[in-house]
């Protein structure tokens, strides 16, 4: 019985434009391939595919007989891969890439259909997502929108009434004195801007607002002595302040602690334990401490001389030398000294001791009524209290702010959208 070989397609269109490798043809009967050569030029549709895979077959096999050629892509392979090791150990290497998001994008798009997007966002070190989420920003700008994005696509943005009432609040002279954190925690204590802090921060970049910071910004080190109650442990300390007509006077404070409260103050242009004490002696007049004693910690400087004095109070108060009696500084009241000096004081124009006298007061108000990010929202008073934050509402207020948020956002959209 007679067989017949049936050949693919394929071949015959290789065949057809002389593409067949010599060592096939030997294999097809030569009757076959003239036959196939000399057939009408519609029969077999190609689409010029046979083509590009023996362009490609025939690229290949070049290249792996070019020993110089493989020699320069495996060191242009080496140079890459270290090239990319080099970069992602970069520091802040993400914020960079971040920063130019818009290029990133850009460039992804170019070369993604040649290389695959997987390998070309190894390059940016970021995810599928990451990139998914910028191009959606990047071809989705609003210029309507203070953070470029239309509030159709991101309804949770923050609305156009939510964002007036931010700016006010930051550039509102009453608060020019508070960071934007104690801004923050109060607006969402009372209700008025239940936000977090992140998009506080967020905004008020985009809004080009900045807060005055002070210029000499050391490192954080480890965290101090904390007490766990009201007047368990207090600090003293003075700290020394020019006015405008070059005197030199002295601020003295008592610290509670706990609540970071300015129990007491008093201002004078020389160094005296005699006002030391009266600081003291009024900071337990106003405390409520039910427990053995009050561990007080100043350091060694002559105004501190307390021994006898403290025998003849009625509280018991225990005095100790930082760095000499316990074994940690005097830092907590220091800090309350920079702020009292820099987040006030060097921004006001404080004449002389009068002015200073009169400044002293509201400065210690508002300190120790606005809330602080250290407290966890709250007030130096409402910590002193013992008072507690309901989080279950905070969290309730957000979701509310949220939910009208987008109501608003969605129907107020953009009118390019």
């Amino acid at each position: 019985m007679l067989t017949y070989n049936s050949y693919h397609s394929e071949l015959k269109c290789l065949a057809r434009a002389n593409l067949l490798a010599q060592e096939i043809c030997a294999l097809i009967p030569r009757s076959n391939i003239w036959r196939w050569k000399h057939e009408p030029a519609d029969k077999y549709k190609s689409f010029d595919l046979n083509l590009k895979a023996s362009q490609d077959y025939e690229l290949i096999r070049s290249f792996a007989n070019n020993t110089k050629a493989k020699r320069v892509f495996s060191a242009y392979v080496r140079l890459c891969k270290f090239f990319l090791e080099l970069v992602h150990n970069v520091p802040k290497f993400h914020k960079y890439v971040h920063a130019v998001k818009l290029q990133v994008v850009k460039t992804i798009d170019r070369v993604k259909n040649t290389i695959g997007l997987v390998r070309t966002l190894r390059v940016f070190n970021i995810s599928v997502s990451t990139y998914r989420q910028w191009s959606i920003e990047t071809y989705t700008s609003c210029f309507h929108s203070i953070i470029n994005t239309c509030n159709r696509i991101y309804p949770t943005q923050l609305s156009s009434l939510e964002i007036k009432l931010l700016k006010d609040k930051l550039i509102d002279p009453v608060n020019r004195y508070w960071p934007i954190s104690s801004i923050a925690f109060e607006s969402l204590k009372d209700g008025s801007l239940p936000l977090s802090l992140n998009t506080w921060y967020k905004y008020s970049k985009r809004l080009g607002i900045a807060r005055p910071r002070p210029n000499d910004r050391r490192k954080k080190r480890a965290e101090g002595i904390r007490a766990e109650r009201p007047n368990q442990i207090w600090h003293a300390d003075i700290t020394r302040f020019v006015t405008i007509d070059n005197v030199a006077y002295f601020i003295y404070l008592v610290v509670d602690n706990f609540s970071r409260k300015i129990l007491s103050w008093r201002i004078s242009d020389k160094v005296s334990a005699l006002i030391r004490r009266e600081t003291i002696g009024e900071a337990t007049k106003n405390s409520k401490n039910e427990e053995e004693h009050i561990l007080l910690i100043t350091d060694g400087g002559p105004e501190n001389s307390l021994k006898e004095y403290l025998r003849t109070i009625d509280v018991s108060v225990v005095h100790q030398r930082a760095m000499i009696d316990v074994q940690c500084s005097n830092s907590l009241i220091e800090a309350h000294n920079k702020v009292i000096k820099y987040n006030y004081l060097y921004r006001m124009s404080v004449s002389d001791g009068n002015h200073l006298k009169k400044l002293i007061p509201w400065i210690v108000d508002d300190f120790n009524s606005r809330p602080h990010v250290s407290l966890e929202g709250l007030t130096p008073n409402e910590k002193y209290g013992n008072l507690t934050l309901d989080q279950s509402s905070l969290r309730s207020l957000k979701a509310t702010a949220s939910q009208k948020r987008k109501e608003h956002n969605f129907k107020n959209r953009c009118v390019n959208c």
